[in-house]
Order: C-alpha cells, then sequence, then structure tokens
C-alpha cells in the first residue's frame, strides 16, 4: 500500500535495476505525491570526454559506456509517471585533476569495461588530465548536467 507522499533518488540508479527501482518508487507514493530521480552526467562540453577518449586512444581498450547510453528519458522512462517533464540543469563542477581521478577510480563502469586493465585506462587518464592541467593539484573545471524528473 502508498504511503509516502514523496520518494527521492538520487544518482544511485547505475547500481540498481532501473525499471524495477522506478517501479517501487511509484509503488509506495501515495496517488498525486511525488517521485523524484536525478542524475548528474558529463556534459557534451566538458572537456574530461576528450581526455577519456584519449585514453582511450591510447591504451587501444574499449570506451567505458556511460550509465545512461540510452538517454536520460530511456532510462528512467517506466511506467507510474503523470508527469514525465525532464528537466536538464547545467552545472559546474570546480575540482583538482586529483580529486577528479578519484572519482574516476570509483567508477563501476571503468571496472566492468577493463576489469584487471582498469588501472591502465585510468593511468593513461590521469596523464592526459595533468598534460592538460599541468599538476594534480591545479583546478578542473567539469561541465555536468542535472537531468530530473
Amino acid at each position: 500500500m502508498a504511503s509516502f507522499d514523496a520518494a527521492i533518488a538520487a544518482d544511485v540508479f547505475h547500481l540498481l535495476d532501473g525499471p524495477a527501482a522506478i517501479g517501487e518508487l511509484v509503488r509506495v507514493v501515495r496517488k498525486g505525491g511525488l517521485v523524484a530521480v536525478w542524475w548528474q552526467t558529463l556534459s557534451t562540453e566538458s572537456d574530461v570526454l576528450g581526455h577519456r577518449a584519449g585514453a582511450t586512444h591510447d591504451t587501444g581498450l574499449a570506451a567505458v559506456p556511460e550509465p545512461l547510453g540510452g538517454g536520460f528519458r530511456a532510462f528512467y522512462g517506466g511506467d507510474g509517471f503523470t508527469d514525465r517533464t525532464v528537466r536538464a540543469i547545467p552545472a559546474l563542477i570546480r575540482t583538482t585533476v586529483d580529486d577528479w581521478m578519484g572519482l574516476e577510480r570509483a567508477r563501476a563502469e571503468v571496472r566492468v569495461a577493463h576489469g584487471a586493465q582498469s588501472g591502465r585506462w585510468l593511468d593513461a587518464l590521469e596523464v592526459r588530465l595533468v598534460n592538460a592541467y599541468g599538476a594534480r593539484d591545479a583546478r578542473l573545471d567539469v561541465r555536468t548536467l542535472q537531468y530530473s524528473i
């Protein structure tokens, strides 16, 4: 029985069965309630995408697939929504090369795509970023899009 006025999920769907999770969110929210889901992904304007592609080229490994390969609307297009308004909010993450590499090393998609070769791809990416920005502690601006429904 639905018993909540709202349910929120943020940056978690890459760990879940997306359609099943959406179905569960919809199931527990009362009629007329709110289900809010959002996901942050790199903007096509982000230089990091080019450096990732360069690391792929340098290592000869396959490209690491993005979790939203079919697009945000397809990923979250489960049944049960009366308002499927998708909002895209541009954002800027100010970080350092070193901190960004910490995030890259934590990405499950890298481990799935490259297995034992993950370290080689990550090292190639780090070399490219350090060369581009001058040092590990250099500021790195990463352009993203925050999608929400």
